[in-house]
């Protein structure tokens, strides 16, 4: 039996284009958008209801001294938030801690003594000790001396 080939006309154009230009996009976007243009319209067609981000409009960081640094963040009803965090060049996330009371203190000494160091942080809330939002836009702050 001969195989039949489709018509190019009738293949829809994402079909169409290639590989390396949707990996391109796709690293193109933004977390957020990501988020909103892939993630949750994948779990819609799922009929999954997407959760909530972490983070709410009052969620902060800020630089104290000693290179400290506090994050408050919102619970939102959920049982707990879990923090991670990242400093100066890491790759790989690190758990902070899960926390049912605002604010988190990162007391956390920098890779480079005396040296102002940017650490990043995530957060994600907890319902009977499982994730149960996706993890929030990226909290950017400098810790100094």
């Amino acid at each position: 039996m001969a195989k039949t080939r489709p018509n190019p006309a009738a293949i829809p154009a994402v079909a169409r284009t290639s590989r390396t230009y949707k990996e391109k996009f796709l690293r193109d976007l933004t977390e957020g958008e990501f988020r909103s243009s892939v993630v949750f319209p994948l779990l819609q067609r799922q009929n999954i209801r997407p959760l909530s981000d972490t983070h709410g409009s009052d969620e902060e960081g800020k630089a104290l001294t000693g290179y400290q640094v506090e994050i408050k963040w919102t619970r939102a009803g959920h049982d707990a938030v879990k923090l991670r965090g990242q400093r100066a060049g890491e790759t790989v996330w690190t758990d902070l801690a899960v926390d049912t009371v605002s604010p988190y203190v990162d007391t956390r000494a920098p890779l480079v003594a005396n040296t102002p160091e940017e650490r990043r942080y995530q957060a994600a809330y907890l319902d009977d000790d499982l994730i149960t939002s996706l993890w929030s836009d990226t909290l950017v702050v400098t810790a100094q001396g």
